[in-house]
C-alpha cells in the first residue's frame, strides 16, 4: 500500500467559458489537508471520498464554496495505466479538450492511456462507437453509416485497431476448426429521426423483407453462428410459433394497405408480437423490430430494423461484403415490393437448407433476382463467406470407368461441414434452481457430387448405411416432389446427421456415438468398397488436446489429422440395406434413426 502522504493522482479544476479554459483554487476548501511533497511544486491535497471508483467520481465537491468550479480533470494510475478522467462538458468543449490531451500524451511519450469519466453529450453530427465487454468477446457498436463505403471504411479501421492490440474476429476450436467469435455481427437499417426511416417511407418494405427472408432460407443460415434454429438468438419466423406464418400473412396485407403509416404505434403492433422467439422475446428474432416504433421502450421509437442472423468474419472485407449484400436486397425490395406468398417449408427447411450445396443454390437464386432488378451482384462474391461457413473436411478419390471408352478417370467426392440446430431441452434442477440445457451432441456433414458418372457407378455408405443424393439446381424455390427423387444427375448432394459425442441429458439418450464415421464408396456392380476414410470429431489418437491451437499451422494440422484414409476395408463386399427416408429427412441420412443397423 502507498504511504499516507503519497498521492494517488492529481486533480485540475477547470471549465470552458467563452472558448477559454479557466481553472480555480480549491485550497481554501481543504485547509486541513497536508500539501503534497511529491508534486513539482507543493500543492494542497484533496482527500477523496472512500471507495474504489475513479478519483474523478470521489471528489468531495460538497466542501467547495458556492463560487468554486465543480468540474475537474483528474489523472491517476489504475491497473498499471494512466487514467484521465474527463468531467461533464458541452460538446464544443469536449471536442476542444481531446486534442489537448492527445498532444500532451504524444509530447510526453505516454502510451496506453485510458480515457474515463463522462462521454460527450449525444449529437446527430457526432459519430459514436460503443464498446462493451461480453463473455469472450468485445462488443462494438459501429457508428451509423450513410453509405456502404463508409461502413466498409469503418470496419477496416476497427479490424486494424483490433489487430494492433492482439484481437481478431475469429477463434480456433480445440479440434482445429476455425469459427467466428461467437458474438453477433448484426445489421441495423433505418434513418433517424424515425419518420424518415425507409420502413415508414415505404410501408410495403417491411412486409417484403419478411416474405423475402422467409422464402430464402440461405439468408438465415449462410452467415450466422454455430448456435442457430428455434432456440437461438435469431430464429426464423417459421421457427418461432406454429401460427406465425398465418398471422403474418394478415399483418403484411394490413401494412401494405396503408398509403403512409401515420399511425406508427399501430404499424408497430402489426409485427412486434409476431417477430419474436418462442418465449415471446421480441429482441431474439431474425428480423427484430423492437426499435422500430415501440412506445413502451425508451429507445424503441428509432425507426430501425435489426437483422440478427449474422456473425463476424475473420476478414473485414468479407464482413463488409455481407452488409452490401443485404443492403442490395433492401434496395431491390424498395424498388419492387415482393408479394409472393410464404412457403410452407415444413421439415424441408432444416433437412435441405442445412446443407451447403442447397444454401449456395439459394444464394445463386437471390443474386439472379438482384440482377433481374438491375443490381449486378455476382454470387461468386459470396464464395468466401460460404467457404468459411462450410469448410471442406476431406475427400474420397474414386476411379470411374467410362462404360463406352473403358477409360478410367479419377473423381474426388468432397465432404463439407454442414449445419445443425441444437434444441433447448426442458427444465432440470441445477444448483437450487432450474436450468435448460442446449443439446449440442449432433453434427452434420454434406457430400456433394458434381459428376453424374460417380452416382451411376457407385454409392456412399456411412457406417454401413446408404445415402441418397438429391438434385441441386437453380430452379424456383418451391417444394417440388421431383427434386426429392433420388436422381443420378450432375449437381446432387446428400447430408449425414450423426451423434458426435455423448451428453446427458440429451434427446435420444439410447443412441450411441457414431464418430468416427466410416465413409465408404461402393461400386454398384460389384458391391465392393473402392475408397474409404474415417472422419473423427476429436483427436484420432483418443487423447485430450493440451490447449487450443497455437496458430493457423497447428489448427490446420489438427483438421488434417481428423480425416483418416482407411485402406483396411478396400475390396470388401458390402450388403446394402434398404432405407426409408421420412418426409422430414429426404435430403439427410440421420444415423440416429438406424443406429441398430449401423456399425
Amino acid at each position: 500500500p502507498a504511504a499516507p502522504d503519497t498521492p494517488i493522482g492529481y486533480v485540475l479544476p477547470l471549465d470552458h467559458v467563452e472558448e477559454k479554459w479557466i481553472t480555480d483554487d480549491w485550497s481554501p476548501a481543504f485547509p486541513s489537508a497536508p500539501p503534497s511533497t511529491l508534486a513539482p511544486h507543493p500543492s494542497p491535497a484533496v482527500l477523496l471520498i472512500a471507495g474504489e471508483s475513479a478519483a474523478g467520481l470521489r471528489l468531495p465537491l460538497g466542501q467547495l464554496a458556492e463560487k468554486n468550479l465543480r468540474r475537474a480533470l483528474t489523472a491517476e494510475i489504475r491497473d498499471g495505466a494512466l487514467q484521465i478522467f474527463i468531467p461533464p462538458l458541452l460538446l464544443a468543449s469536449y471536442l476542444t479538450i481531446l486534442p489537448i490531451i492527445e498532444a500532451t500524451l504524444v509530447a510526453q511519450k505516454i502510451t496506453g492511456a485510458v480515457l474515463a469519466g463522462y462521454a460527450p453529450p449525444p449529437d446527430a453530427a457526432l459519430p459514436t462507437v460503443g464498446l462493451a465487454s461480453d463473455p469472450g468477446v468485445l462488443e462494438i457498436n459501429v457508428a451509423p453509416c450513410a453509405t456502404w463505403a463508409d461502413y466498409d471504411h469503418q470496419l477496416a479501421q476497427l479490424y486494424t485497431a483490433a489487430a494492433s492490440v492482439g484481437l481478431c474476429a475469429r477463434k480456433l476450436q480445440l479440434n482445429g476448426r476455425e469459427v467466428g467469435t461467437g458474438g453477433g455481427a448484426h445489421l441495423v437499417f433505418g434513418a433517424p429521426p424515425g419518420l424518415y426511416s425507409p420502413f415508414f417511407a415505404f410501408p410495403a418494405l417491411l412486409p417484403s423483407v419478411i416474405r423475402y427472408f422467409q422464402r430464402h432460407p440461405a439468408l438465415s443460415y449462410a452467415f450466422t453462428g454455430a448456435y442457430m434454429g428455434p432456440s437461438s438468438q435469431a430464429p426464423r419466423i417459421d421457427e418461432s410459433t406454429y401460427e406465425a406464418l398465418y398471422e403474418l400473412e394478415i399483418a403484411c396485407a394490413a401494412a401494405e394497405s396503408l398509403g403512409t403509416p401515420q399511425n406508427l404505434p399501430l404499424y408497430d403492433l402489426l409485427f412486434r408480437d409476431l417477430l419474436m422467439d418462442r418465449s415471446g422475446n421480441t429482441h431474439r428474432a431474425e428480423i427484430s423490430v423492437d426499435k422500430l416504433w415501440n412506445p413502451f421502450s425508451p429507445n424503441g421509437r428509432l425507426g430501425l430494423v435489426e437483422f440478427r442472423a449474422f456473425e463476424t468474419h475473420p476478414q473485414n472485407s468479407v464482413h463488409s461484403l455481407v452488409g452490401l449484400f443485404i443492403r442490395a436486397i433492401l434496395a431491390r425490395l424498395c424498388a419492387a415490393p415482393m408479394k409472393d406468398p410464404f412457403i410452407r417449408w415444413a421439415g424441408e427447411l432444416h433437412d435441405r437448407f442445412f446443407l451447403p450445396a442447397f444454401v449456395w443454390e439459394d444464394l445463386t437464386a437471390i443474386c439472379d433476382d438482384l440482377k433481374a432488378h438491375d443490381i449486378p451482384f455476382d454470387v461468386e462474391w459470396l464464395r468466401a463467406p460460404w467457404e468459411f461457413r462450410f469448410p471442406k473436411v476431406g475427400s474420397l478419390s474414386v476411379s470411374i470407368e467410362n462404360r463406352e471408352s473403358k477409360i478410367k478417370n479419377s473423381l474426388a467426392i468432397e465432404f463439407r461441414q454442414a449445419l445443425e440446430a441444437w434444441p433447448l431441452l426442458g427444465e432440470s434442477p441445477n444448483a437450487g434452481t432450474v436450468a435448460r440445457t442446449v443439446d449440442a451432441p449432433l453434427d452434420r456433414l454434406e457430400a456433394p457430387a458434381a459428376d453424374a458418372t460417380a452416382l451411376e457407378g457407385g454409392l456412399l455408405l456411412v457406417n454401413g448405411l446408404p445415402c441418397e443424393f438429391r438434385k441441386v439446381s437453380p430452379s424456383p424455390l418451391t417444394p417440388d416432389a421431383s427434386r426429392l427423387e433420388a436422381t443420378p444427375t450432375a449437381g446432387a448432394a446428400t447430408g449425414i446427421r450423426y451423434r458426435a459425442f455423448y451428453l446427458t441429458p440429451s434427446l435420444q439418450p439410447h443412441v450411441p456415438v457414431h464418430a468416427p464415421l466410416l465413409l465408404e464408396w461402393v461400386d454398384r456392380a460389384t458391391l465392393q468398397v473402392v475408397a474409404a476414410a474415417r472422419w473423427h470429431v476429436w483427436n484420432p489418437r483418443n487423447t485430450t488436446y493440451p490447449a487450443v491451437p497455437a496458430n493457423d499451422k497447428d489448427a490446420t494440422q489438427r483438421r488434417h489429422d481428423r480425416w483418416e484414409p482407411w485402406p483396411h476395408t478396400l475390396g470388401q463386399s458390402r450388403f446394402i440395406p434398404k432405407i426409408d427416408f421420412p418426409p422430414e429427412g429426404r435430403h439427410t441420412l440421420d444415423l440416429r434413426r438406424y443406429s441398430a443397423q449401423s456399425r
